[in-house]
């Protein structure tokens, strides 16, 4: 399982800075492990820790999902609406670092197909992470909504559909 997660070139083997990140995480795993809970009280010193009441209001649940919740919320100083995801740090299966690197990368993604990020922080028990709203829904709804306004749903529609998620994609990498 761990192997599949580092080796990206589909060869079925591990080129060294693969198999280096792959031991390193592994290594990272089982400290975490050895550590218990308590370890992963705070993520990371530029990840700052406050209570989500002191900084957003929260007016209703968006959603649940595997890894957690979203929830529409209001700056209580800017008045600006965002989406709050909140994450049990108890949930989590990654180790420390490479939590907090991957927090810290989506605050610098700037792209007009990718959610833009605002903050992260965390608490005792939860990492939130406050992202710019988006209404649309998911690939489902989209084309339900194409449906209802009589739009095509045919192969140039997902060609279009597709060409914004890759151009996502692409920034990315």
């Amino acid at each position: 399982q761990m192997f599949w997660r580092f080796e990206v070139a589909g060869q079925g083997r591990l080129y060294e800075d693969e198999a280096t990140r792959m031991i390193l995480c592994m290594l990272r795993n089982y400290r975490d492990s050895l550590q218990g809970p308590q370890a992963r009280a705070h993520l990371s010193r530029n990840i700052k820790t406050q209570p989500l009441a002191n900084l957003y209001e929260v007016s209703k649940e968006l959603g649940r999902g595997g890894q957690g919740i979203a929830m529409l919320a209001k700056s209580k100083t800017s008045g600006q609406e965002v989406v709050v995801k909140m994450y049990a740090k108890s949930n989590q299966k990654e180790a420390v670092e490479e939590i907090s690197q991957e927090f810290e990368l989506l605050m610098t993604l700037k792209h007009p197909k990718i959610a833009r990020v605002f903050d992260i922080f965390q608490d005792w028990d939860n990492v939130y992470i406050v992202q710019e709203p988006y209404f649309g829904g998911d690939l489902t709804k989209a084309v339900q909504n194409a449906y209802k306004a009589a739009v095509a749903v045919d192969e140039r529609w997902v060609a279009d559909v597709m060409y914004q998620v890759l151009m996502g994609v692409e920034f990315l990498h």
